[in-house]
């Protein structure tokens, strides 16, 4: 067998641990740049790991397993772009949970305790204390999206004292960081109850233009909004009316729609409105990294012994 591998955090020592592994296995591994790739780097590929164009991946005719390194598997989910409907497609769900939930918790507590306004009053030597904070203690979170991200985000708002209220697509059994679960037929209601809702949703039919004008209508103004998982969640255009016109708290955007934001959308100036580029995944945190490299070295070490892999994306759900 032959394994491609395009990661945008390869390194000599990753190259090293890899290649061990493979040896192991008696499969053959090479590694590419993040740079411009050609079909013909990894067209006699039959495992690839990484990013790969996919308009070329129809034309990898021996293949039979992508490994993603994201969560998400937009633009791998049509049959068309695959040799065959044999091919396995795995995510790395698991991967970046802790990375986004602390960025979660970090933007939150910023947003909370007015840290832009302070660190804007630094910047002109304003010594000036700005009044009532708000805290995560004590406050009714809601979690929209259960699985590995916003579990992680759960458990540790919970630890604040928060009460952890959690939207899920099928069921409502409770799992460890919830107070409550509920359907998602029940997610207007717990809108209106929330004094925080994050979302961390995968991007998929059912989830695009989930909060529509109507439902940000329906929330607190004292509430916040969170974006973690994609930017195609939100009616964007209502969400910067209901900022303007002080109907929420304020929002915290990780993902837009489109991405990059441009730069003269009305949402980097709305008002308590903090938007960052799509970075509190990634791969900044080493732990992310390993996690990642361990999903597919023991997926490896399956296929070679014919076992079911770990993290298989089910195509037609889009996650």
């Amino acid at each position: 067998m032959k394994v491609t591998v395009r990661i945008p955090f390869l390194n000599k020592a990753i190259e090293e641990r890899l290649t061990k592994t493979a040896d192991e296995i008696g499969y053959s591994i090479k590694f590419l740049s993040m740079d411009d790739v050609k079909l013909e780097d990894f067209a006699d590929s039959n495992i690839l790991f990484g990013r790969f164009p996919a308009d070329m991946i129809k034309d990898v005719k021996d293949l039979k397993w992508l490994q993603l390194p994201s969560a998400g598997i937009n633009g791998f989910t049509d049959d068309s772009i695959y040799p065959n409907n044999d091919v396995i497609l795995t995510n790395a769900s698991g991967a970046f949970g802790v990375t986004i939930a602390e960025y979660q918790v970090m933007m939150l507590l910023m947003m909370m305790r007015m840290a832009p306004q302070y660190l804007e009053g630094q910047k002109i030597a304003r010594w000036k204390n700005l009044g009532a904070v708000r805290s995560i203690f004590g406050s009714r979170i809601l979690v929209v999206g259960t699985g590995n991200l916003g579990g992680e985000f759960a458990k540790r708002v919970k630890a604040f004292g928060a009460y952890v209220v959690g939207i899920r697509k099928n069921g409502n059994q409770l799992v460890e960081g919830f107070d409550e679960m509920h359907n998602i037929a029940d997610l207007d209601e717990q809108l209106k109850l929330a004094d925080v809702i994050a979302l961390n949703l995968p991007g998929t039919n059912d989830t695009t233009g989930l909060m529509t004008k109507e439902r940000i209508a329906l929330l607190k103004e004292d509430a916040i909004l969170m974006n973690v998982g994609r930017g195609t969640a939100i009616d964007q255009d209502a969400l910067n009316e209901a900022l303007r016109g002080g109907k929420i708290a304020g929002a915290l955007l990780d993902v837009t729609n489109p991405e990059p934001l441009p730069a003269d959308h009305p949402l980097w100036t709305a008002p308590n409105c903090l938007v960052t580029p799509h970075v509190s995944g990634n791969y900044s945190l080493q732990y992310t990294c390993e996690v990642l490299l361990n999903i597919f070295e023991n997926n490896l070490k399956k296929f070679a012994k014919g076992e079911k892999l770990d993290n298989i994306a089910d195509r037609k759900a889009g996650y």
